[in-house]
């Protein structure tokens, strides 16, 4: 979902993952603009351009320092 105001973006992952299977993970993926919400209620946070946004790389679980998503299927994998 994109677009979404910050509390918005929580309510949908917390949406998805009581659709989802219980041994599932759900990563929420955002930028250094990212919302805090959106870490906080994911299993696991993904944040790019991480060179970017130094004061909030505690929010997230997984740091990638480029701008781009390219990295996470290896990340998956």
């Amino acid at each position: 979902y994109a677009e979404c105001k910050p509390e918005e973006k929580a309510q949908r992952i917390k949406g998805l993952k009581e659709r989802l299977d219980p041994r599932s993970t759900l990563a929420f993926v955002g930028n250094s603009e990212g919302p805090k919400q959106g870490f906080d209620a994911a299993d696991v946070g993904i944040k790019i351009n991480g060179i970017a946004c130094c004061s909030q790389l505690p929010q997230a679980d997984i740091v990638i320092m480029e701008n781009s998503t390219s990295p996470i299927p290896a990340l998956i994998r």
